[in-house]
């Protein structure tokens, strides 16, 4: 597994907010929901007042200060924020081989993986 995307609604009622787990690295789904996370802000908030912060980048800070300092010479507004706080995911795979694997995000104690 290479990226796991999703939507984001958690916490900021935005529901067309991107997030990010996984950092282009070969990971399983556990190890690619528990990596550090991001969102953008970029685009209105599905709800009212509908609002926007183009540019703007929040950031786990587990991801170090060396990467948000790249984030804002690349020109992004970057937010670090607390560890473990991005994202609202959990994750299912059925590969050809027939076995069921599943992954749970620890932000918020909200998921949880199982299946049959």
């Amino acid at each position: 597994l290479r990226y796991v995307h999703g939507r984001n609604g958690h916490g900021s009622g935005n529901g067309h907010g991107r997030n990010g787990h996984g950092r282009g690295h070969e990971m399983n789904l556990q190890e690619a929901i528990d990596a550090p996370a991001f969102r953008s802000s970029h685009w209105p908030d599905s709800f009212w007042p509908r609002q926007a912060y183009p540019g703007r980048l929040l950031v786990e800070s587990r991801f170090g200060e060396a990467v948000l300092n790249q984030l804002a010479a690349r020109g992004h507004k970057v937010t670090a924020v607390d560890p473990w706080s991005e994202g609202s995911i959990s994750a299912v795979l059925s590969p050809a081989e027939g076995f069921l694997r599943a992954a749970a995000n620890p932000r918020g104690m909200q998921g949880y993986a199982a299946g049959r």
